[in-house]
């Protein structure tokens, strides 16, 4: 019911921000069905249930810039086996929610190179 808030789109998701960073909290994830996703290497939240229910999505890419996923973020996304994170594993271990994020078992691969 927030009719004045102006979300931005990058890639098919929504995104809210500042002046600062136009894409500081993911909010909705993919509007299309897509099998692989890269999120704004900018974003530092992601909202609960954003991703919920996207049954095509194989892989996520996650940016280091991440520190909270929100409560299941990624929930019924069947077919999701992989989440790529640019920074390491003990960055990782620092996001904040991750124990209630994924509904599924998720390969996770540290150090990757967003493209």
């Amino acid at each position: 019911g927030c009719d004045s808030l102006k979300y931005r789109n990058y890639n098919y998701c929504l995104y809210l921000g500042n002046e600062n960073n136009p894409y500081l909290v993911l909010v909705n994830g993919i509007i299309l069905p897509v099998r692989r996703y890269t999120i704004n290497e900018n974003t530092k939240f992601i909202l609960e249930h954003a991703f919920e229910g996207h049954s095509s999505l194989i892989s996520i890419t996650i940016p280091d810039s991440v520190t909270r996923i929100g409560y299941a973020a990624f929930s019924r996304c069947d077919s999701l086996t992989t989440a790529y994170y640019t920074g390491t594993e003990e960055q990782w271990n620092n996001i904040t929610g991750l124990e209630n994020a994924f509904s599924s078992n998720v390969t996770i691969e540290y150090n990757h190179v967003a493209e």
